[in-house]
């Protein structure tokens, strides 16, 4: 856990960065600034770690008042031990471009607007204040969720927290935060039973795992006349199976049929590919739903069923499909058009447009759905600040729990009914379509767009 004395991002930490980290940690803040500033202009241009960094020591610098939030993202280890760094950057992105849009008012004689590329509005400032950011790693291990989110509710400091992003390590904790009064706002936790309960303290700006379903449900009936599908899911994560259970119970409801497969566990790392290949193929059109969990092994499976499917039976995916590895293994394929993944937010049809060409300036291209729910996350608990006359973290929950509560978000506008969960907010369903300048060739678009001609250079 850090304010900016040590990177979390270790994979291999720039010279520059690293400076300022040292200083940092020896309260050197303008130092610190200065190096997290060359270091962003010089070494990553895309490191949201730097640019909340930059932010800390500044506000430090100037000696400024703030208020304090956190953001807990998992910083995951691969097989090879190397951290896994794709997801917590998109995570981090989100709440370093609202942190800036806070800060960046505050000290525009110290951070060039050409520095971010951004061009900001009049009294971004909270109350005349800046915005500090709390970065904690739960690794995406239950034991190291518990420990962070203890240590989080003991910083007085602490108004607000976003996160945790997987729903196994928000199950875990979301007690903790509840039992002790810090808000937690997840930007990535869909499952059901995080609400199953009341608990006052806890917020989401996804969508929660039944309306997920609802458009899956729709879209194969509906729209492609599918009348059969087979689940695969990780049996140890109690998120995955009951996306599963929800998907069985409204499939059915629609007058669907569920596949009888034996091989289904994602989970297992002897999963059988061929064998749960052949049994799906037993019944014509059947569905391929597939849930994997975050973990390694599941992920693996789960590219190596859509791949042996070869685009013969739909195929359709939970959010954690949507990533580089299946578009690695879609241009390996000879044609990828059975294919649909349910995301809460595209950068083609986003409802706000200066926060799409914000970010484009500021990370120097598009952003992902978990990018702006993350933002989203952070504008929640920044206007529940605003609202307050003395910010408190009771302040915050009775704010943010107010029907008449809003905010106008990259996904649209942000209210949340008695449960916490997102109020009048559904996913949407992308596809994967050729696109020569992306890395693997190929890229997701909004499935209203059949290629990626819409808005895209591809040429």
């Amino acid at each position: 856990m850090t304010r900016s004395q040590e990177s979390l991002l270790k994979s291999s930490t720039p010279r520059l960065k690293q400076d300022g980290v040292n200083d940092f940690a020896k309260s050197n803040y303008r130092e610190a600034f200065n190096y997290f500033k060359r270091s962003w202009h010089e070494e990553e241009r895309k490191d949201p770690e730097t640019l909340i960094y930059m932010n800390n020591a500044l506000l430090k610098a100037k000696k400024a008042d703030y208020y304090t939030i956190a953001i807990i993202v998992p910083v995951r280890t691969n097989e090879q031990g190397r951290a896994e760094l794709d997801l917590p950057k998109e995570i981090l992105r989100g709440v370093a471009q609202a942190q800036t849009e806070v800060n960046l008012k505050l000290f525009n004689s110290e951070i060039d607007r050409n520095l971010n590329g951004l061009d900001f509005q009049e009294n971004q400032a909270i109350k005349g204040k800046g915005l500090q950011v709390i970065i904690a790693d739960d690794a995406n291990l239950k034991d190291e969720s518990i420990a962070r989110a203890n240590s989080l509710v003991k910083l007085g400091g602490v108004l607000g927290a976003v996160g945790h992003y997987t729903n196994a390590m928000t199950a875990h904790t979301v007690d903790i935060y509840n039992q002790n009064h810090l808000v937690l706002i997840s930007p990535g936790s869909t499952t059901e039973a995080a609400t199953e309960k009341p608990r006052k303290f806890f917020f989401r700006t996804v969508p929660r795992t039944k309306v997920s379903v609802e458009v899956f449900v729709k879209y194969l009936i509906e729209k492609k006349g599918q009348t059969t599908a087979a689940g695969f899911y990780s049996t140890s994560s109690e998120s995955t199976s009951s996306f599963w259970e929800e998907f069985r119970k409204q499939f059915r409801e629609r007058g669907g049929n569920i596949a009888k497969i034996t091989e289904f566990d994602l989970s297992k790392s002897d999963f059988n590919v061929k064998k749960a290949i052949q049994e799906v193929r037993q019944t014509e059109k059947t569905t391929i739903v597939l849930s994997p969990s975050h973990g390694q092994i599941a992920i693996k499976n789960a590219m190596a069923l859509f791949q042996a499917n070869l685009d013969r039976n739909w195929v359709v995916g939970t959010g954690g499909i949507y990533s580089q590895n299946t578009l690695e293994a879609a241009a390996k394929l000879p044609s990828f058009e059975k294919m649909a993944v349910a995301v809460s937010w595209h950068h083609l049809n986003s409802p706000d447009r200066k926060f799409l060409e914000d970010t484009r300036k500021l990370w120097e291209g598009n952003v992902s759905h978990r990018t702006a729910l993350t933002y989203d996350a952070t504008k929640t608990l920044i206007q529940a600040i605003e609202e307050q006359q003395q910010p408190s973290r009771e302040g915050m929950q009775k704010t943010i729990a107010n029907p008449d509560f809003s905010v106008t978000g990259a996904t649209g506008t942000i209210q949340f009914d008695k449960t916490g969960s997102r109020k009048n907010f559904s996913p949407i369903l992308v596809h994967i379509v050729k696109c020569s300048q992306e890395q693997f060739g190929v890229t997701f678009v909004p499935i209203e767009f059949p290629t990626a001609a819409a808005g895209l250079n591809c040429d």
